[in-house]
């Protein structure tokens, strides 16, 4: 017989498999503490806020770019912005991410986001930061 905080686990699993990502829950280490922290209904429609775009920047590694054509910003934009922050790649993931925000506004959600993220990270061209990731998760 399961416990009730495995039942809650698996009962977000399946809410995350409904909506056509890929469980966060594998991409992250702390299996219980996720269990017990994430509504997966209020993740996956929260729209970002400008802020939540500054600490996502600290989560993508190296090939950040892919990210922001998966979200189909031009490639045009992304130079622009890397010249105008200049060596500054935290200030220039976030311009980017509030870009994007500024365009899909309610589509920019932590769901497309972290669903995104999974995607690029699986195709091996980004490493992502999945604790980081769940700290951003737990202060919505």
């Amino acid at each position: 017989m399961k416990n009730d905080s495995q039942w809650h686990f698996d009962k977000v699993v399946s809410a995350m498999n409904q909506t056509g990502c890929k469980p966060l829950a594998k991409k992250m280490k702390a299996r219980e503490d996720l269990s017990k922290k994430l509504n997966c209904e209020k993740v996956w429609h929260t729209t970002l806020t400008e802020k939540d775009a500054s600490r996502y920047s600290t989560v993508v590694g190296t090939n950040w770019d892919h990210l922001f054509i998966h979200l189909d910003i031009p490639m045009t934009e992304i130079q622009q912005q890397k010249e105008t922050s200049g060596n500054n790649i935290q200030s220039t993931i976030t311009n980017l991410l509030i870009k994007w925000l500024k365009r899909k506004q309610a589509e920019a959600t932590h769901g497309k986001l972290i669903k995104t993220l999974q995607v690029i990270e699986e195709d091996n061209q980004i490493e992502i930061d999945w604790p980081k990731v769940k700290k951003i998760l737990n202060t919505i």
